[in-house]
């Protein structure tokens, strides 16, 4: 009987813990990083030096650089646009600032595309106003990107003046990666940028061309660590020469709903080993390039009743998605679901700027007046696990070689929509030093 009392009270010791504060060994003490140099590079744009709206930039960032990783987390794209001459102020879409001004981001290394988000803009302009307070828009955000708290007043911009703005690559692989990107791999990165043109990227009522917004003075700020001969043999030693980065990356597909139409089927195309959520966003037609509407992030309910994606068949989720397919009393389901896609349900510090459900629910926003401009968006959680960060998991759906469509019901689709669909889908970037030595991607 003692011995027994005294085999629970050691288990019962055993399962005491003192506190991190308490904990003086070396592994709980900050620790001296291997010998290494950090340093700032400024890439300028290797095909020309001044561009205009709708043209393509490109930024090629150097391989073969022994030792040495770039940190995109601490990188950022620099560039100044100007008024030329259209006769009035012009301003950008306070939803996402000169954001709006992308639409479209690839980055190709030798022969391999590595990523590709078209309508780029539009998917910043969702995740600044699921994820970005109001704060943010009228402080650093208006700072750095020209943003604002009112969508149809971004930063102005007067005639024959212009403004310079720091901007992250936000959502691309290279900045959502939680590693630093190998820059010794035997050929460069390019990063393609593609202008909006300036009907669709800034707002005036002066209907500028494409020549009259220019866009200059641009380079791509990026730290790079270099580490010592030593560390990179450790470092090497510990990966075999082979880098693997695990990261998410978005994919977009476009689709048009007609006025009075009452139901979507859309094959989008997506096929990836892991897709991981659906962000579906309804644009009126009538916006979409109109000078004097906000036409990146005007988004509409188009009196959505229901919304799913089906993968060869099987619908996600299992009980779609319902709205009310009215004004003012909706987007109480879709917000919901799309706040568990974002995993921040129930966390009453997550920030959004998402406005009242006057300004999240509009049917048809016309976006010409800040009370105009609507902020519906859909988001359809498709993993099949919650996991913390620390987990490291990825659960997504494997849609390769599968048939995915986004199906949807409407009262009465007022006007004709556009039906920006994305998915974010995890890949793999791997530069094997052993074989190519060039980065290959892996779905």
């Amino acid at each position: 009987m003692i011995f027994i009392y005294f085999y629970l009270l050691l288990i019962y010791k055993m399962a005491e813990v003192a506190s991190n504060l308490l904990n003086y060994t070396p592994e709980g003490t900050r620790r001296r990083a291997v010998s290494s140099r950090g340093y700032r590079t400024l890439t300028p744009s290797s095909n020309g030096s001044e561009f205009i709206a709708g043209n393509t930039i490109n930024l090629d960032l150097p391989g073969n650089v022994s030792n040495s990783f770039f940190d995109f987390g601490s990188s950022y794209l620099k560039l100044r646009i100007k008024n030329d001459g259209t006769g009035a102020a012009m301003a950008l879409e306070g939803g996402s600032g000169i954001y709006s001004m992308i639409k479209k981001i690839e980055i190709v290394s030798g022969s391999s595309v590595l990523s590709t988000i078209d309508e780029y803009g539009a998917l910043v302009n969702k995740f600044l106003t699921s994820d970005a307070a109001q704060q943010f828009k009228i402080n650093t955000g208006a700072i750095l990107a020209g943003t604002n708290s009112l969508p149809v007043a971004g930063t102005s911009i007067a005639n024959n003046a212009f403004q310079t703005f720091c901007i992250p690559l936000v959502l691309t692989p290279l900045f959502n990666s939680a590693k630093y990107i190998p820059a010794f791999s035997r050929d460069q990165i390019r990063m393609r940028i593609t202008l909006n043109t300036a009907a669709a990227g800034v707002i005036s009522g002066a209907a500028p061309t494409n020549a009259q917004i220019k866009v200059d003075n641009v380079e791509f700020n990026c730290y790079m660590v270099e580490l010592s001969n030593d560390a990179m043999s450790m470092v090497n030693e510990m990966t075999g020469g082979q880098y693997n980065i695990v990261v998410n990356d978005f994919r977009h597909a476009a689709y048009t709903v007609a006025a009075g139409a009452t139901t979507l089927n859309s094959v989008v195309g997506f096929s990836f080993s892991s897709l991981n959520r659906v962000i579906v966003l309804h644009r009126p037609q009538a916006t979409i390039n109109a000078e004097a509407a906000a036409s990146i992030g005007n988004r509409a309910t188009a009196t959505l009743t229901q919304l799913s994606v089906l993968v060869n068949g099987e619908q996600y989720p299992q009980r779609p998605i319902k709205d009310l397919g009215e004004d003012v009393k909706g987007g109480a389901e879709p917000l919901a679901e799309a706040l568990i896609a974002d995993r921040s349900l129930g966390y009453f510090g997550h920030d959004s700027s998402t406005g009242t459900a006057v300004a999240f629910c509009i049917a048809n926003p016309a976006g010409t007046a800040n009370a105009t401009v609507g902020n519906y968006f859909l988001s359809v959680d498709m993993e099949s696990m919650r996991a913390d960060d620390a987990d490291k998991l990825y659960a997504g759906v494997d849609t390769l070689g599968a048939v995915v469509s986004v199906n949807a019901l409407y009262t009465n689709v007022p006007a004709a929509m556009r039906v920006d669909c994305y998915a974010e889908y995890t890949m793999s970037l791997m530069l094997d030093m052993n074989g190519t030595g060039t980065f290959s991607v892996a779905l």
